[in-house]
C-alpha cells in the first residue's frame, strides 16, 4: 500500500492527485436564460437602440448623397472644360436637384443644417 504525502496531505495513490471532473451526465445545467430584459432595464431600451440604428442609417445615406454630389460637381467641371459626357454621366447630372433636396432633408433630420458642397462652391464666386 502506497502513501504519498504532499503539502501535508496524505494520498493513497497517484490517481488521488488527479482531480476528477464531473461528466456531462452527472451535471445538471441551469436552464437557458430567457431573452427577456432584466427588470432594471427600462422597456423602451429597444426603441433607443432602433433610434440609434436609424441615426446611423441616416448618416450613412448622407455620406452617399454627399459622394454623389461631389461626383456631379466633378462632372460639371469636366463638362465646363469641354469634355463630352456619356449618357450615364448626363443622367447623373440630371439627378442633382433631387440629391440636393435629399441632402438638405437628411441634414435637417440630423440637426446638421449645413449647406451641401455645391452651394459652398457658388458662394463668393
Amino acid at each position: 500500500h502506497l502513501l504519498l504525502v504532499m503539502s501535508g496531505i496524505a494520498y493513497n495513490s497517484w490517481s488521488d492527485l488527479i482531480p476528477s471532473y464531473p461528466t456531462e451526465a452527472s451535471v445538471e445545467f441551469p436552464a437557458k436564460a430567457s431573452k427577456a430584459a432584466p427588470p432594471d432595464v427600462p422597456p423602451d431600451n429597444e426603441d433607443n437602440e432602433s433610434d440609434g440604428k436609424q441615426i446611423v442609417a441616416l448618416h450613412k445615406r448622407l455620406r452617399l448623397v454627399r459622394k454623389k454630389l461631389r461626383q456631379i460637381g466633378e462632372l460639371e467641371a469636366a463638362k465646363d472644360q469641354g469634355v463630352d459626357l456619356d449618357d450615364d454621366q448626363e443622367e447623373k447630372l440630371s439627378k442633382k436637384s433631387a440629391l440636393e433636396a435629399e441632402h438638405d432633408e437628411l441634414s435637417s433630420k440630423l440637426g446638421l443644417n449645413r449647406p451641401h458642397e455645391s452651394e459652398n462652391q457658388n458662394v463668393g464666386g
